[in-house]
């Protein structure tokens, strides 16, 4: 949705290229900011990777709930 209102072209089948690249991960695999909580660097890329998608939802007065709320619990931490 925020996408689209920036008017960034996305392939049609997007959820399906990610959902086919991620299956192919082994279940040990973990993202960078997985990781640097983990290490408990203190600094993540949460701000800009799930807060910019928060931000970018209320400037364009979109519904993103979970992201809201994944955005609230990683910053509690």
């Amino acid at each position: 949705m925020v996408a689209q209102h920036k008017n960034i072209a996305l392939p049609a089948n997007i959820r399906e290229k990610v959902w086919e690249k991620f299956s192919g991960f082994s279940p040990e695999t973990t993202t960078s900011m997985h990781s640097d909580y983990l290490s408990k660097k203190g600094k993540t890329e949460v701000q800009s990777l799930t807060g910019y998608i928060v931000e970018q939802a209320r400037k364009y007065h979109l519904e993103v709930p979970k992201y809201q709320k994944m955005y609230r619990r990683l910053i509690e931490k």
